[in-house]
């Protein structure tokens, strides 16, 4: 009886430190999802509205040279370097999800501990 008890024993021990990091490790999971899915929202409105933004900006451009707007439309859906279009807005969304990544990160710690970790500038 006492060797069975000594074999449990054992057997807890190690597995107390692979118990112990996945428990960690999932309860970071977790309590990370909200903030990705924060990021990820942002990052997507931040985008369209990028878009929709760049869109509106030709056509006022376009407008004003053609002359009205149905012919600015025309000429820029057929004038339009979409390869560039798209680089730029991968690129322009990429950054996006950088800044919303660091907005959240600055939320969660708070600005004394982020400038600390990236500055070692110390608040008193």
């Amino acid at each position: 009886m006492k060797n069975i008890f000594g074999h449990i024993g054992k057997v807890f021990r190690e597995l107390l430190p692979a118990f112990l990091f996945f428990f960690v490790m999932f309860h970071m999971l977790s309590a990370s999802r909200a903030l990705m899915y924060n990021v990820i929202v942002k990052t997507i409105a931040f985008s369209i509205a990028a878009i929709i933004f760049f869109v509106i900006e030709e056509m006022f451009r376009l407008s004003i040279k053609t002359g009205s707007p149905s012919a600015a439309w025309e000429r820029l859906a057929g004038d339009i370097n979409w390869l560039a279009f798209w680089l730029r807005q991968v690129w322009l969304t990429l950054l996006i999800s950088v800044y919303c990544a660091a907005v959240e990160l600055i939320r969660l710690l708070g600005v004394n501990k982020v400038k600390n970790i990236f500055f070692g500038i110390v608040k008193k």
